[in-house]
């Protein structure tokens, strides 16, 4: 597993053709982020990303007047190895920075199993509606 890090270790340019495919793809579900949108939020801080050969995850700490919350934004690749990332880099990096919880959505459905069994609950549904 490579080390984690934010795209200030790389560039504007060769992010987009190392993860660019993927990241879109991730992106497309949900519709309100393109990969530039990510990549504007990562060079300003607003975001992180972490990557393995093969995935990446991206995240970004919510503050709330109560708590901090590391949220799961996107994630792409292989799905054991992007459970290893969220696990393993993420998490401590959150914990780190006094995050208290770690929130994931929307998640495809697939991915509920696979969360249950690493401690993740289903905390509510994400409902959306075109205006």
């Amino acid at each position: 597993m490579n080390n984690s890090t934010s795209v200030k270790n790389d560039t504007r340019e060769t992010f987009p053709v190392t993860w660019g495919p993927k990241l879109a793809e991730a992106l497309r579900r949900s519709d309100t982020h393109t990969v530039d949108d990510v990549l504007e939020a990562l060079e300003c801080d607003q975001m992180q990303a972490w990557w393995s050969e093969a995935s990446i995850v991206i995240t970004r700490v919510n503050v709330l007047p109560r708590i901090k919350v590391l949220d799961i934004f996107a994630a792409a690749g292989e799905l054991s190895e992007v459970v290893c990332i969220i696990n393993e880099q993420a998490i401590p990096w959150a914990k780190g920075r006094g995050c208290k919880r770690v929130t994931c959505q929307p998640i495809r459905p697939g991915w509920q199993e696979v969360a249950k069994g690493q401690g993740w609950e289903v905390v509510g549904v994400v409902l959306g509606k075109e205006l």
